[in-house]
């Protein structure tokens, strides 16, 4: 199985995993705590989550100038690389540990904590502080091993170290011990993860020659960092601020409609993602020794696989949006379905430059990205005030859409005029614009069979509905994209496996 492949796979499995244990530990956890301290445990996560992109780009910093150095077989650089990517990582985490520590009573006050359970929150609150502290450090671990190509061990730590979390709420909560417990949770999961990923590291510099190189230039990185990290901004804006303005403009209910429509739409839409981002360590190592022509061929096989899947994944959506809207939620919720199709268009427009955007961070060239995400707000920002109080909620995911739309132009036409090593309109006329065609085709055509084809067309939105459109769907889903080659790709790499991209690929060495 090829690095990149297995690498894929792996990211996969680990979000599926790690999203299966939290909803099996979610409805003990609130019988347990009851909704208030549920509601405190919550914010720990949402905190997580921020801080998490507040790392200063230290993470993927780490990840790029790894797999970069790997060809010079050099055990000293590398450890200085690491040594000093950790170095940033602790003294953040202590910067933000000492700001918890200090807000902890502002943090209570500001989320309306019942007197009689500030004590209790303000020591969960302390060791939470102590968890974000090793929170910094183990990303930059996992990076690491990240920039190794080592991706499924990244994933095991995590994934273990999710284990151990999940298995200590259950353990404190059993005993009593409420959120102070719940909170220690948290601190034990991440030190399982530092502790396997430093000896997962250390097995991977076993394997490096010894040396005495300087390692990557504390100005080269910070630089880098810093880009990555207006990119992290940029991102949690562009997602968070139709939600701030539907507040503003319009009401909870509307900001309600646009997060349940979201989370469906991310989570399915994250795959081609998962499956995407293996590709940046490679073409770091690559692109960073003269291998131009092979990252070409990596760029190909990454946009048809992306494209391959992202064309899968938003059509089942689009065709089953109002079989998940009444299985999820109930009857009378046919505006989120509405909601997850402009869903659809909005991530059909982000997806079609994200293979770009992962040979461009492999290259160490993000400020494309900065540019795309950029218009992008302003975009979104610009459109949402105009359309929501017109159009509530679908006003503001339209603007979404638009805004990733102005992105992909904004991104494509300098990247590809720049520094792509394939030229725009091969690009276009043979990796995107057949498998867009090919996708809305498919959709096209299901459709058509669902509105016309007698006993199909009376069946109401549920599940025998969602199993009929997926099974029509999936045939002509393989019949539009054989016309592409896609689907031979994809049976002659399950049929005899090649040290390549994926099943898509079959063109280049992926290690």
């Amino acid at each position: 199985m090829s690095t990149i492949r297995r690498n894929s796979l792996a990211n996969v499995a680990g979000r599926l995993i790690t999203a299966g244990l939290w909803i099996v530990a979610t409805p003990f956890v609130l019988r347990q705590l009851g909704a208030e301290r549920f509601g405190i445990w919550s914010l720990f996560f949402a905190f997580n989550g921020y801080l998490a992109s507040f790392d200063l780009g230290i993470g993927n910093t780490l990840l790029r100038f790894i797999a970069a150095q790997r060809p010079s077989d050099d055990r000293g650089a590398l450890l200085r690389t690491i040594s000093r990517g950790l170095r940033g990582a602790v003294g953040l985490g202590l910067v933000w540990a000492l700001a918890i520590e200090l807000s902890r009573g502002w943090i209570a006050t500001l989320f309306h904590v019942p007197p009689a359970m500030t004590p209790e929150a303000l020591d969960a609150l302390r060791v939470f502080g102590i968890g974000v502290l090793l929170l910094f450090p183990t990303q930059a671990l996992t990076a690491s091993l990240q920039g190794f190509e080592r991706i499924d061990l990244a994933n095991i730590c995590t994934s273990i170290g999710i284990i151990c979390h999940v298995s200590g709420i259950f353990v404190a909560l059993s005993t009593g011990a409420g959120l102070r417990g719940v909170a220690l949770a948290g601190v034990i999961g991440q030190c399982v993860t530092m502790a396997l990923a430093i000896l997962m590291i250390q097995a991977q510099l076993r394997r490096v020659s010894p040396g005495n190189g300087a390692g990557a230039h504390w100005r080269e990185m910070l630089g880098f960092s810093a880009a990555l990290q207006m990119v992290w901004i940029l991102i949690m804006l562009q997602i968070q601020s139709p939600r701030t303005v539907l507040g503003i403009l319009g009401n909870l209910t509307l900001v309600a409609d646009y997060e349940l429509a979201f989370r469906v739409a991310a989570t399915i839409t994250s795959i081609p993602i998962l499956i995407r981002d293996p590709v940046i360590p490679v073409v770091s190592r690559i692109w960073h020794h003269g291998g131009r022509e092979e990252v070409a061929a990596l760029f190909t096989s990454t946009s048809r696989w992306v494209f391959f899947y992202s064309a899968l994944v938003l059509g089942v959506l689009w065709l089953t949006a109002s079989d998940v809207a009444r299985l999820w939620l109930g009857p009378g919720h046919e505006r989120i379905a509405e909601l997850m199709r402009w869903w659809v268009l909005a991530y059909a427009a982000s997806l079609a430059y994200a293979p770009g955007v992962a040979i461009a961070r492999g290259m160490g060239t993000i400020r494309f990205e900065i540019m795309s995400y950029a218009a992008a707000l302003a975009t979104n920002l610009g459109l949402a005030i105009l359309w929501i109080p017109k159009l509530g909620t679908s006003g503001a995911v339209m603007a979404v859409a638009v805004s990733y739309a102005v992105g992909f132009v904004v991104f494509v036409l300098p990247f590809h005029r720049f520094v792509s090593p394939v030229a725009l309109t091969t690009w276009l006329g043979r990796d995107l614009l057949p498998r867009a065609a090919a996708g809305v085709a498919a959709v096209a055509a299901t459709i058509g069979a669902l509105t016309w084809v007698p006993g199909i067309r009376t069946l109401d939105p549920g599940l025998t509905h969602a199993i009929v459109a997926c099974a029509i769907f999936g045939v002509v889903f393989l019949l539009a994209f054989s016309l592409t080659g896609d689907v031979q790709r994809l049976v002659r790499g399950a049929l005899k496996p090649r040290p390549s991209l994926g099943p898509l690929s079959g063109e280049i060495p992926s290690s």
